[in-house]
């Protein structure tokens, strides 16, 4: 399964938990079994357990848990520092290997420039739902950010991707009155609506900007040969319909999925 959203936890949590405080260790371990899921990715380097010295029955258990899931790695960044965070997430930590795997970690994050998969920062340190990156003031980027308790990065996730509330378009075509027709939506089905919701999060993970709504989200639908375009409702509330005029999608659309 493609690779959705990168689990992203904070320095300390790690450093706390794999030093045996055990109430970070526990949060560890649930932060870690809700990470595993095939299409999120966990932010992890050797670097962040050495920082915490060798803690022999704990670092079994975490590469037992880490074997399991699909990580993904980052480099240290000589130019990591130019990289400054909204809360300032290295606030308190002082100098030394934490706060410079901490400027590392938002480095990577800022330079994705909200590329698919997206992340997620899990932390307790900080109130709100984001952290602002930017680089030397200029060119601010986002970062979504959840708690570290039991199902909080699903919920995050949950809460930031657009709702489906289809009332008009269907697997058939319907005549509106006045010799008007709606649309198709040829994934829509009342009975099994996953098909068409996971369009809908799929043309949101694509959407290069930071916040919803965007007016219309576009996303190509394989399986029915189609282009697929989702319109803002109101609130974070989409429909969609099939596109079958090709003049009608836009051409970076048609660049970033490929003909139909």
């Amino acid at each position: 399964m493609e690779k959705r959203w990168i689990i992203c936890i904070d320095v300390p949590i790690w450093v706390s938990a794999l030093s045996n405080n055990q109430s970070d260790w526990a949060k560890l371990l649930l932060l870690l079994d809700d990470a595993a899921k095939p299409d999120y990715q966990l932010l992890y380097r050797d670097e962040i357990r050495q920082l915490a010295g060798d803690m022999p029955e704990n670092i079994w258990v975490l590469y037992s848990k880490l074997s399991k899931m699909s990580t993904v790695g980052y480099s240290s960044d000589a130019n990591a520092s130019y990289v400054r965070s909204s809360p300032d997430v290295t606030a308190g930590i002082g100098n030394g290997g934490q706060k410079d795997e901490l400027l590392n970690q938002m480095s990577y994050l800022y330079n994705r420039n909200n590329s698919v998969p997206r992340p997620i920062f899990a932390e307790t340190r900080f109130a709100g739902d984001e952290i602002k990156l930017n680089k030397d003031g200029k060119n601010p980027r986002n970062v979504y950010v959840c708690g570290t308790g039991k199902g909080d990065i699903l919920k995050r996730i949950e809460r930031l991707c657009p709702k489906l509330n289809q009332a008009k378009h269907f697997q058939f075509e319907r005549k509106l009155g006045k010799g008007k027709v709606a649309s198709t939506f040829s994934a829509y089905d009342k009975q099994n609506e996953t098909p068409a919701k996971e369009l809908l999060r799929e043309a949101f993970l694509y959407y290069d900007e930071e916040e919803l709504p965007a007016q219309s989200l576009w996303i190509k639908d394989d399986t029915h040969g189609c282009y697929v375009r989702f319109m803002h409702s109101g609130n974070n509330e989409y429909h969609g319909y099939d596109e079958k005029n090709d003049t009608k999608v836009p051409e970076e659309v048609k660049k970033a999925f490929g003909a139909v």
